[in-house]
């Protein structure tokens, strides 16, 4: 944006909100500018967004920051009450006012960003309910629907995110050679907002699903690029996996002759009976009914990815290789993983001596004395 269309004095951080966004979504995807507008009018603008920017200073954003958290969160579509924001939002805060006010330091509005010394909350994440490798098994054994059963599988041995797993297309499955199987992970199944697709110019978006009913919709169904370049990758499958697949395409190929010409092709791997794509709403209720059905320990279908990167890390304890399967960029997420299952086999560590070395020794009052 020119200096010259810049109004500074008097500016709100609310306006240079909207001049920064503005800006960046030029180059964010749609997805991104629907998180930014959200963080910007749930949890900024109703707090500090008539306030000029030639006020906001270090003390004033880290008494906001702080204070955040004693505040109810917005209510989203989920219906259970979602307590007090969190230090997660708190982060998201951050990470949007930060560059915001570099702007405003180079448009001449601040001397220097107030943002860049605060201290933000850190993020206590609570350790994901997964299943044991055993409990993996039995599920997978007791499930009678080919697709869910695939879907389980894939989503366990390819660490796939699930928008990942339902956007995979047959394209993108290598199954000629069942003992060097892949799929490549180029796209994954996502809603966005269409004013945030159409502000974005559609950026990323290589398909749009039409709407299932003549209803006015605000939002749409697509298939796009994943977010990081690091998300893009080709995952190696066991056989067992391979042929569940093999064994879902031959499935679906003879729904594609039952419907005929009322099929909807988009060569997804994981959709409906008639094409249609899967959401992963739908998705995750159907593994939830499975799991209630079976009396199964609850654990949620994203899960399944978590599982699959802990009994990888514990197979061969290759951080870089499960990174790579996961789409990590860095491999922090997986270290306190790796880190519990090291701390796993440094216990075995002390079985194995004690059954191959110190069981032998005798214990002193079963010794000799010398007199």
């Amino acid at each position: 944006m020119p200096l010259a269309a810049v109004r500074i004095e008097g500016m709100t951080v609310e306006e240079l909100l909207s001049r920064y966004v503005d800006g960046a979504r030029q180059q964010w995807d749609a997805n991104t500018l629907g998180n930014a507008r959200h963080i910007i009018a749930d949890y900024i603008v109703p707090y500090i967004g008539s306030v000029p920017v030639a006020n906001v200073n270090p003390m004033m954003l880290q008494s906001y920051y702080n204070d955040l958290p004693n505040h109810k969160a917005v209510q989203g579509n989920r219906k259970r009450d979602p307590g007090n924001i969190s230090a997660r939002t708190v982060r998201e805060v951050h990470k949007i006012l930060r560059p915001a006010l570099n702007k405003a330091v180079l448009w001449g509005a601040l001397p220097n960003n107030p943002a860049l010394p605060l201290e933000v909350p850190k993020e206590k994440k609570q350790a994901r309910e997964q299943w044991t490798e055993a409990e993996m098994v039995d599920a997978l054994n007791m499930c009678t629907d080919p697709q869910l059963r695939a879907a389980m599988a894939t989503q366990f041995a390819a660490t796939t995110r699930s928008g990942e797993l339902l956007g995979l297309t047959w394209d993108c499955v290598d199954i000629s050679d069942l003992k060097h199987a892949s799929i490549t992970i180029e796209k994954e199944l996502m809603r966005l907002k269409i004013r945030d697709m159409h502000d974005t110019g559609e950026r990323g978006v290589f398909l749009k699903f039409p709407p299932l009913t003549g209803r006015k919709n605000t939002t749409v169904l697509v298939l796009k690029t994943p977010k990081n370049v690091s998300s893009i990758r080709k995952v190696y499958l066991p056989v067992t996996v391979a042929e569940l697949l093999q064994d879902l395409r031959e499935a679906q190929n003879a729904e594609k002759a039952a419907y005929g010409d009322d099929y909807h092709d988009y060569n997804l791997v994981f959709c409906r009976a008639n094409g249609n794509p899967l959401e992963q709403t739908y998705m995750s209720q159907r593994f939830k009914k499975f799991v209630r059905v079976h009396n199964l320990r609850m654990v949620d279908f994203y899960a399944l990815r978590h599982a699959g990167a802990t009994a990888k890390l514990r197979g061969t304890l290759n951080l870089k290789a499960v990174q790579g399967d996961m789409g990590h960029a860095s491999p922090e997420m997986l270290t306190k993983v790796y880190a519990a299952i090291v701390d796993e086999d440094r216990a075995h560590n002390a079985e194995v001596i004690e059954k191959s070395v110190m069981s032998q020794v005798r214990h002193p009052e079963a010794q000799d004395t010398d007199n």
